[in-house]
């Protein structure tokens, strides 16, 4: 409602359609309990997949990184040696730039699909993407970061996971000031993985 109202400070892009906007009570929405997914879901449903599929889920489960930025990730962000992801502004949700510790299976990956090309992944049209994944059974893309929340969680604390999962930003203090790195990367590398991802 406040966007039909006039434009002020609760609501700077309000489209001036109403003179004064009526109070309501805000709707209640009510929420489904999340997804559950296991490490067994996810190698059934990848098991015999499409090589860019099997790419796409080991980096996506190993760096907690969304279809939005995967799919516009390029060489140039990636530091092997460093064992790094730099994900600029400009492709990310969050609007900030920020970095990633790579572990040595989703560096193994990158190695497995390092191209002359400058996209890192090949993947299919976002149509051609999405109907693979639904023919794939009950895993969807946005599962990964979800099973990589869940996994993470149990061997780094609520903080690393949020900076992994790329939530940090809403903490000043661990956004700007101080960075879990250290316990990123050791958490990181005792992530468990599925049979279908190697090689």
């Amino acid at each position: 409602m406040d966007r039909c109202g006039q434009p002020g400070p609760r609501c700077r892009d309000a489209l001036g359609l109403i003179e004064r906007v009526p109070w309501t009570r805000k709707l209640r929405v009510q929420r489904k309990l999340p997804k559950q997914i296991s490490l067994g879901d996810a190698n059934a449903a990848l098991t015999g997949s499409p090589e860019w599929m099997l790419g796409y889920s080991a980096l996506a489960y190993n760096l907690g990184l969304r279809y939005g930025v995967l799919s516009r990730l390029e060489w140039k962000y990636v530091d092997l040696a460093a064992k790094t992801l730099r994900i600029p502004a400009k492709i990310d949700k969050c609007g900030g730039d920020r970095a990633k510790p790579c572990n040595s299976f989703s560096l193994r990956w990158f190695l497995k699909l390092r191209t002359n090309t400058q996209g890192v992944l090949k993947l299919p049209g976002r149509r051609r993407f999405y109907e693979t994944w639904r023919a794939r059974g009950a895993l969807r893309p946005h599962d990964l970061k979800r099973l990589c929340a869940t996994e993470l969680a149990k061997v780094a604390s609520s903080w690393a996971v949020r900076h992994m999962l790329d939530h940090a930003q809403y903490d000043v203090t661990g956004g700007h000031y101080v960075h879990p790195w250290e316990e990123l990367k050791e958490a990181a590398e005792r992530l468990p993985q599925i049979d279908a991802w190697s090689f």
